[in-house]
């Protein structure tokens, strides 16, 4: 399922646009949610509550916070990932755009329903690439799993866990192993917050007071060493 989120603080068009996804969803037999917001901080508050998106039509320019900052926004999260579509009836400021690696380019003024499926199909054939796979040994046996579906790695005694979720629900993994040595290489998505914890940005919110709240419930504290480099996992 590809989950998209439209911002545009006219209503009138995000309801048209939104129409015409579903209508091109259905048409190419994929599973879409979409979710329509007409201020910007309405999606920097989804990112703050631990969601987050595979594909965004971002308005250029809103009343609360423009497009392009929005983007900048979200990219400083961490979120590389995202798929970004600008839209407005001004072509020229597109090219102000171009720092957040946007995918395409939606003019309100000579709109038309065929621009919308060609940037979803862009959107899709990228995001369809193979996972990105976190190896590792369990029981001297290699393997591997999406690391989408990793929430958090943590120590305990001689061993790290790795505290997963599916549609099956959460599990965790037992490997053997220093904590630095096996998350040496997890990209900027993942954060270490404590010296026994290191956890996966998208699926925490920042409580406040260096207080962190993950998808599974479990709520943790930063790292008193850690906390003067803490910038935060939805802020």
């Amino acid at each position: 399922m590809i989950r998209i989120a439209l911002i545009d603080d006219q209503e009138i068009w995000l309801q048209k646009l939104e129409k015409d996804l579903q209508e091109i969803l259905l048409s190419l037999g994929k599973e879409g949610k979409i979710q329509s917001m007409t201020k910007a901080s309405t999606l920097l508050e989804e990112y703050q509550d631990g969601y987050y998106f595979d594909l965004l039509f971002i308005d250029i320019q809103m009343k609360d916070l423009d497009g392009i900052q929005l983007g900048e926004k979200i990219r400083s999260l961490g979120d590389n990932r995202v798929k970004m579509v600008y839209v407005s009836a001004f072509p020229d400021l597109a090219y102000k755009a171009i720092n957040n690696e946007v995918i395409g380019f939606i003019d309100k003024a000579s709109y038309c329903k065929e621009d919308v499926e060609l940037v979803l199909k862009r959107a899709l054939k990228k995001l369809e690439k193979t996972p990105e796979y976190y190896e590792f040994f369990q029981n001297r046996q290699k393997r591997s799993i999406d690391k989408e579906k990793i929430l958090y790695f943590f120590k305990e005694g001689r061993k790290v866990g790795i505290q997963t979720i599916s549609p099956e629900g959460y599990q965790v993994l037992w490997i053997s192993g220093n904590l630095k040595t096996v998350t040496q290489d997890l990209g900027d998505r993942f954060l270490q917050i404590r010296q026994d914890l290191v956890i996966q940005r998208f699926y925490a919110k920042d409580l406040g007071n260096y207080r962190v709240k993950m998808q599974d419930g479990k709520v943790f504290t930063v790292g008193r060493s850690y906390q003067k480099d803490y910038w935060g996992v939805g802020k």
